[in-house]
């Protein structure tokens, strides 16, 4: 019920009431007003003629006011029309009875504003629950002291500067022998760790530590800027490598495996981005994983691609891994990656290296 609709019944019930109030975001705006459930036959306060301003109604242009009153006894919580229903229900006087008929006209609680307001209800649950469910998988930091501010020489040999190293907080496993990825959420808070042999010996190239939710947390989201391009890399070392090429022109995020998940793209849109860019590996597998990236993200970013070569450079490695391209190429493949329309469309054959 609106403001003007309030005060006329507080008039006739001779109710006293404040000046009304803005509220905060969560309360709304609202007016204080004596309780109606104060005197006697209800008896629901200490002093039954209470006239203190103890009770709260909610000031609602279209549709039904809630109402709350904070006298330790009386605790009322419901709307607008219940506790007048309350307050009048020994009144036998038909003035009273046809106002309890005209504002139930007016606070009467319609099909449509039941179903909305139970939405809201499940919306503002999920969120609680999803956000619990994050808490839970936050890594305390003393689980990165032992690999901090580590740098092995595989990382350098990788075309890894130092600068970018400490840029994403990079590390090291002495005992396993692995440069290591601190996996962080857009807060800055530790939910992973992956780590990348540096010895060529394992049979396991990479290694996710205890507690990384890879469907759910994506390398780089605490790097991510508000408003700038986003450039998804398959792996590790190649998004790592990329935003040395890029930055600050862009930002660079990773998935870390064949998958790529809602919550990975709900991460990435967050930050708003003006374009995502596809940059995944030249191989089958990699095409694959471009294919997963798009479906998310179809009809909400932009989509550019970024086709990564086949060749095979001078030293006779493939160059089909970002991780493995000159600066110069990731640079020229970002400024000339081709829009993504309806869907992917690959070059056949495989594009080559441009000299």
């Amino acid at each position: 019920m609106d403001l003007h609709g309030i005060t006329h019944i507080c008039d006739l019930l001779r109710l006293g009431y404040s000046h009304p109030r803005d509220g905060t975001e969560e309360r709304g705006p609202h007016i204080n007003i004596s309780c109606p459930l104060a005197g006697p036959p209800n008896r629901r306060h200490n002093d039954i003629y209470d006239s203190n301003n103890s009770c709260s109604v909610k000031i609602v242009e279209d549709g039904p006011s809630l109402v709350k009153c904070f006298s330790g006894k009386c605790g009322f919580k419901g709307t607008w029309l219940r506790i007048l229903q309350l307050a009048l229900r020994d009144n036998k006087d038909p003035a009273m009875q046809q106002l309890l008929e005209d504002t139930a006209k007016i606070e009467a609680l319609t099909l449509e504003a039941i179903v909305e307001r139970n939405r809201r209800e499940i919306e503002r649950s999920s969120h609680r629950d999803l956000y619990y469910e994050m808490d839970k998988d936050v890594i305390p930091e003393t689980r990165w002291d032992g690999f901090r501010d580590k740098i092995p020489q595989y990382a350098l040999d990788r075309g890894l500067r130092l600068e970018t190293c400490k840029r994403w907080g990079l590390g090291y496993d002495t005992y396993g022998k692995r440069l290591v990825f601190p996996v962080r959420r857009r807060d800055g808070k530790l939910v992973g760790m992956q780590g990348r042999d540096v010895t060529g010996l394992s049979e396991r190239p990479h290694h996710n530590y205890e507690g990384f939710k890879k469907d759910h947390y994506i390398l780089g989201a605490h790097l991510l800027e508000d408003g700038k391009p986003v450039v998804i890399v398959e792996g590790a070392v190649g998004v790592v490598k990329t935003d040395q090429a890029l930055y600050p022109e862009a930002c660079c995020v990773a998935p870390l495996g064949e998958g790529f998940s809602k919550f990975h793209a709900d991460t990435i849109c967050d930050a708003n981005p003006p374009c995502v860019y596809i940059f995944t590996d030249g191989d089958a597998p990699g095409r694959a994983i471009a294919s997963k990236i798009e479906y998310q993200l179809h009809g909400r970013v932009p989509m550019r691609l970024m086709e990564c070569p086949t060749d095979i450079d001078e030293r006779g490695k493939k160059l089909l891994d970002p991780g493995n391209l000159p600066e110069a190429h990731v640079q020229h493949l970002f400024h000339n990656a081709k829009p993504i329309l309806d869907c992917i469309r690959w070059t056949l054959p495989l594009p080559a290296c441009p000299a």
